[in-house]
């Protein structure tokens, strides 16, 4: 009898995985030291824009919709490197 991971156990044992789970504790170390509701609009508008920006890249190269793991990262990655003192309309450009 074989053990078959879920997904996202599967995903987490992956370099994007584990990136992901670093950026989850950065994030929760520094939104907590800031004060999440200053972290939360520049983390959610990177992410989000980087995904809309992806997505449709993604399902015009592959012709399916797919998860944007990798604009995921990236708009996480940005939102993290930006002050969260700045506008979120910032970390969405």
């Amino acid at each position: 009898m074989s053990h078959n991971p879920s997904r996202v156990v599967r995903y987490l044992r992956t370099p994007k995985g584990l990136f992901t789970l670093v950026l989850l504790l950065l994030t929760a170390i520094s939104a907590t030291q800031q004060g999440w509701p200053l972290v939360l609009p520049g983390l959610v508008a990177a992410i989000v824009s980087a995904v809309l920006v992806d997505a449709p890249i993604i399902r015009w190269r592959e012709g399916a919709w797919s998860y944007p793991d990798g604009a995921l990262l990236t708009g996480w990655l940005v939102a993290m490197i930006l002050t969260p003192h700045g506008a979120w309309y910032v970390a969405a450009i």
